[in-house]
């Protein structure tokens, strides 16, 4: 069984899953929390101690869904997780070593290859990700070298660079939660994304895979099975929320407000004709409703929306393969739900245009409940797990004609109270007001 973790600017998913005999994933459980103010920001951690803790409690939450479901009990040792962060790019280069005499080309004239392009990387960014994009073998371009004789071999990479501290405070929230022995930290969280959602054909034929989350929209760029351009576009749904309830567009709605607008109403169409739409925004008690214009709700979304499609299509650009892309848009991410969005990039990027699916990697169980492109990270994750995450806890019987020991009263509460989670209600979901 394995264990993904998503943590993301808004929330914080921790999913626990088996392989099938037939390659399949089933989903075991799943647990969400709001990530606390200011811990995660643009995929950084930024307060490791307190996201530990709220890893600590989420793992055991998520055994006690496992023993529930499974009627065993259960430890979460370790999870997978990916880098994830504004500051990701790819940036290309290109090496190559001449021979005196015919060589044969092994792997460790191939690693070679690459600690010479390290060698020529001058950047203050960390590496985490180098990949071989083509190989050049006398000229010709080949897609494996080993064993073929030649005088010179010349290697095409794309290098992901970003912010150092990514990864070092990953780290530390595994290093500050007891609970956890290991961390599994699976590349890049944008390719993780595509993995999920990409074929191979796609990849030959050309794509690009844009995630619209949260806080940032990623794009990953694909051309004749290689992976082309990576880039983080720094703005996201929120970003469309907090335009909404900022001040100078007079809507007079608070941040929360114009979250439940945006997903309720939101929409980045107009076709309202000559007639405008007032709809009642929900007040507090002993205040009048609100009338909002739907018109100038649609002008504010739009145009956010725009900016970030137009960035996102720049980075297209910027990869040199915008002309050879056949297989199109996929596209997934929270921001993509909105109503009519399709309709709107298609209106901005004249591509095609589908939303990415992953249920084709999940048991017809699973299907039914973790569908939701939210999930694309999590499953992504999982698909490329091989440690095992979780362990039945085994329970010490005493030995034979041995006296049982009488239980000592714990000074520490039970993790339940520690987090101040009643078992009562721990599976309550909160109701959500709605705009009529």
């Amino acid at each position: 069984m394995f264990v993904s973790v998503d943590l993301g600017n808004s929330r914080i998913m921790m999913m626990a899953a088996e392989r099938q005999s037939d390659g399949t994933l089933k989903v075991l459980a799943l647990e969400t929390e709001e990530t606390p103010a200011e811990c995660i920001q643009h995929g950084i951690v930024k307060k490791p101690a307190d996201v530990a803790l709220l890893l600590a409690s989420m793992a055991k939450k998520l055994e006690n869904r496992l023993e529930l479901q499974l009627g065993k009990k259960y430890d979460i040792n370790s999870f997978y997780t990916a880098v994830n962060g504004r500051s990701l790019r790819s940036v290309r280069g290109n090496v190559s070593r001449t021979f005196s005499t015919s060589t044969e080309i092994t792997q460790g004239e191939l690693s070679l290859l690459r600690n010479d392009l390290r060698d020529e990387i001058n950047t203050d960014k960390a590496i985490y990700s180098i990949t071989n994009e083509e190989y050049i073998v006398d000229g010709e371009y080949v897609r494996e070298p080993n064993g073929i004789v030649c005088r010179e071999i010349a290697a095409n990479y794309l290098i992901v660079l970003g912010r150092a501290d990514i990864q070092d405070n990953l780290s530390k929230c595994v290093d500050r939660a007891v609970q956890f022995t290991d961390v599994n930290i699976e590349g890049l969280a944008p390719l993780a994304m595509a993995d999920a959602v990409l074929t191979d054909d796609d990849k030959s034929e050309g794509v690009v895979h844009i995630n619209f989350g949260a806080a940032t929209t990623t794009v990953v760029v694909y051309q004749n099975g290689y992976l082309r351009h990576v880039a983080v576009v720094p703005f996201g749904g929120k970003h469309i929320t907090n335009d909404l309830a900022n001040e100078a567009c007079e809507l007079n709605i608070t941040v929360n407000e114009a979250e439940l607008l945006k997903v309720q109403k939101g929409t980045p169409i107009d076709n309202l004709g000559a007639n405008d739409v007032n709809f009642k925004m929900p007040s507090k008690p002993g205040t009048e409703a609100r009338l909002i214009s739907k018109r100038n709700m649609i002008k504010i979304i739009k145009a956010r929306l725009a900016e970030i499609v137009m960035l996102c299509m720049e980075e297209v650009k910027r990869s040199g393969y915008a002309e050879q892309l056949r297989a199109g848009v996929v596209v997934t991410g929270g921001t993509s739900r909105m109503a009519d969005f399709e309709q709107f990039l298609l209106q901005e990027i004249g591509m095609p245009i589908r939303f990415g699916s992953f249920t084709h990697y999940l048991d017809a169980e699973s299907v039914e409940k973790y569908s939701d492109t939210e999930y694309t990270l999590l499953v992504g994750l999982l698909l490329n797990a091989t440690e095992e995450c979780i362990q039945e806890r085994k329970v010490e019987e005493p030995e034979k004609n041995q006296p049982i020991a009488p239980k000592k009263e714990k000074k520490s509460s039970s993790w339940k109270d520690i987090f101040n989670v009643k078992v009562g209600t721990l599976f309550d979901e909160p109701e959500e007001p709605t705009i009529k």
